[in-house]
């Protein structure tokens, strides 16, 4: 985990149909970013100083912000639950399904920023929560 556990509050927005495959963020609303990762099975870097302001709880469980491999794509959040159920023998994933969140707290768009070419500013992301095995992957892949 970060060295702080506090973070930004996020919320859920989600399309009419529910493609996550029971990932976490077709149950919630929200979410607390608590940490920043910048490669899959890196550390999780703790929120920027001023940014350290929520802790995770039952109702606003802890998500991080991965930065995209992808030089100048957006990075994507992915609640802690799925990123550790990731790293789970034959699973694929998480991967984007369909939801995204959005704050509109200054310091969160600041952030999402940050990790994008040098006038580009956006703040919704995609949730990457969708996790598969891989017979599933294999199956619904075209």
């Amino acid at each position: 985990m970060a060295a702080s556990e506090r973070g930004l509050t996020v919320g859920v927005y989600r399309g009419p149909y529910e493609s996550t495959n029971g990932g976490q963020s077709s149950e919630e609303r929200h979410f607390t970013v608590v940490g920043v990762i910048r490669e899959r099975g890196g550390d999780i870097e703790p929120m920027p100083q001023g940014s350290q302001v929520f802790a995770p709880s039952k109702s606003h469980p802890a998500a991080i912000l991965r930065v995209s491999a992808l030089r100048g794509a957006p990075p994507h959040l992915i609640p802690l639950r799925e990123y550790v159920k990731s790293f789970e023998p034959n699973v694929v994933g998480p991967m984007a399904g369909g939801n995204i969140a959005d704050c509109s707290d200054s310091r969160w768009r600041k952030l999402v920023s940050s990790f994008l070419p040098d006038g580009v500013h956006i703040s919704a992301v995609d949730i990457h929560d969708r996790v598969e095995t891989q017979a599933q992957y294999d199956a619904l892949s075209i």
